[in-house]
C-alpha cells in the first residue's frame, strides 16, 4: 500500500511542478488628468503616445511556453475595442533567474503593431474609428479630439497559449485607469472687477471671493492676493509685475472668506489658479504641483476702504450723477437739503456703490419722473 501511495503522488506532482503560473501587474496602476487628446492615443502612431504605464508580464515556471495576451479597453465600465496578441515563440521576453519576464508599455497595447515579441492576431483591431463605432455616446467627443470626463481603463488577462482560462492573480485582469475629469476656464465672480476697469470701493468685513471652476479631489484651487498703494494703482500693464503679495493659499473652495487686514485706501487684485494635469503630464500621485503647467483666472481689482469713507464718497459721486440727469424737479428736492444714503431701488433690489452709479448713469437722456414720497 505504502508504494501504491507514493505512486499516486508522483502522477499527482508531475503536472503541478509543469503547471506554469503566469503574473501581470502595472505600474503606476492609475494616473489623473484634466484632459486628455484622442490624438495622443494614436494606434497608428504608438511611439507618439506618450509613456503613461508599464505592464510586466511573469511566468515562474520554466521551461517557459508560448502564451497569449487579451487587451480590452473599457470606458465607465463600458466595453469599446479588444484586440488579442500571441507570442512569436516560447522565447518571450528575457530571462530573470528562474522566471521569464517582458515588459510593455501603452504604446504596445494601444498599438496595431505591438511588441516585438508578440503579433496581433488580427481578428481585432484598437482604432479611432473601433470607439467611434463601439460607443455613439464617446463619438462626438473623439471626433472633436478628446476624451470627456470618466475612467478610460486598460483590462489586461494572459493566459498559456490556446489555453481554455484567461488568468490572472484571484482571477483578475490587470487593470491600469486613466481617470479623466476635464478642467476649464476659471470666471471670477466677486469681489471687484477685471483689471482696466475703474475698480469698486469695498468697505464690508470679511469679503467673500467668489468664482466659478472645475473643481476635482486632485486639482485645488489657489488663491493669490496683490497689495497696490493708494497712489499707484495696478493696471494691465504692471499688474503682474508691481504689488507685494499680501495673501495667498494653495488650497480653496469657491467660496473663501476670511477676516484678512486690508489697509484702507490700498487696491488689491485677486486670482485663482488650478494645477492642470494632461496626459503628457499626469498627476500619479508624486508629481511636483509646482512644476506643473496651471490654469489661471484674470485679475480682478478693488479697493478696500472705511465704511464712513465709502459711504461718504458714494454719495458725492451719486449727487453728480444726479446732476448730469438735468432734472429739475430731482434739483429742487436736493436743494432743499435731502441727504443722500447711496443707494438705489431698482425692480425691488437694492444697489450701492459702482453698481448703482451704473444703474444711474444708464438714466442720462431718458424721461423720468420725480416723486418724493414719505
Amino acid at each position: 500500500m505504502k508504494n501504491i501511495s507514493m505512486l499516486l503522488m508522483v502522477f499527482i506532482l508531475i503536472p503541478i511542478l509543469g503547471w506554469s503560473v503566469l503574473n501581470t501587474s502595472f505600474f503606476p496602476g492609475s494616473v489623473e488628468v484634466n484632459t486628455m487628446s484622442t490624438i495622443s492615443f494614436d494606434p497608428q502612431e504608438p511611439l507618439s503616445q506618450p509613456q503613461l504605464t508599464t505592464l510586466t508580464i511573469t511566468e515562474n515556471q520554466l521551461p517557459a511556453g508560448k502564451i497569449d495576451l487579451k487587451v480590452v479597453v473599457f470606458w465607465n465600465n463600458m466595453k469599446l475595442v479588444e484586440a488579442d496578441f500571441e507570442s512569436l515563440d516560447e522565447n518571450w521576453g528575457t530571462l530573470v533567474g528562474n522566471t521569464r519576464q517582458v515588459q510593455m508599455s501603452n504604446r504596445h497595447l494601444i498599438s496595431e503593431v505591438g511588441h516585438p515579441d508578440f503579433k496581433n492576431k488580427g481578428n481585432n483591431n484598437i482604432s479611432v474609428d473601433n470607439v467611434i463605432n463601439a460607443n455613439p455616446t464617446l463619438k462626438e467627443a473623439v471626433l472633436a479630439g478628446y476624451f470627456p470626463d470618466g475612467n478610460l481603463e486598460l483590462r489586461i488577462w494572459v493566459r498559456n497559449w490556446q489555453a481554455g482560462a484567461w488568468e490572472n492573480p484571484s482571477g483578475s485582469p490587470a487593470v491600469f485607469t486613466i481617470k479623466i475629469r476635464n478642467a476649464g476656464a476659471i470666471n471670477l465672480i466677486s469681489p471687484g472687477v477685471a483689471v482696466g476697469i475703474t475698480p469698486p470701493q469695498i468697505s464690508q468685513r470679511p469679503i467673500s471671493f467668489q468664482w466659478n471652476s472645475v473643481s476635482t479631489g486632485f486639482n485645488k484651487s489657489s488663491i493669490v492676493i496683490k497689495e497696490y498703494p493708494a497712489n499707484n494703482p495696478p493696471s494691465v500693464n504692471n499688474i503682474e509685475s508691481t504689488g507685494n503679495v499680501f495673501y495667498s493659499n494653495t488650497d480653496v473652495t469657491s467660496g473663501f472668506s476670511d477676516f484678512l487686514s486690508f489697509n484702507p485706501g490700498n487696491y488689491y487684485a485677486w486670482q485663482i489658479k488650478t494645477t492642470l494635469f494632461n496626459e503628457h503630464v499626469p498627476n500619479t500621485g508624486n508629481k511636483n504641483p509646482a512644476l506643473q503647467p496651471e490654469v489661471k483666472s484674470n485679475w480682478y481689482v478693488f479697493r478696500y476702504v472705511l465704511e464712513s469713507q465709502n459711504t461718504n464718497e458714494a454719495a458725492s459721486e451719486m449727487q453728480a450723477q444726479l446732476n448730469m440727469l438735468n432734472n429739475s424737479a430731482l434739483r429742487g428736492i436736493l436743494a432743499q437739503g435731502y441727504t443722500l444714503v447711496g443707494t438705489v431701488i431698482f425692480e425691488g433690489r437694492t444697489y450701492s456703490g459702482q453698481d448703482a452709479l451704473d444703474i444711474l448713469s444708464g438714466l442720462a437722456g431718458k424721461d423720468i419722473q420725480v416723486q418724493l414720497r414719505d
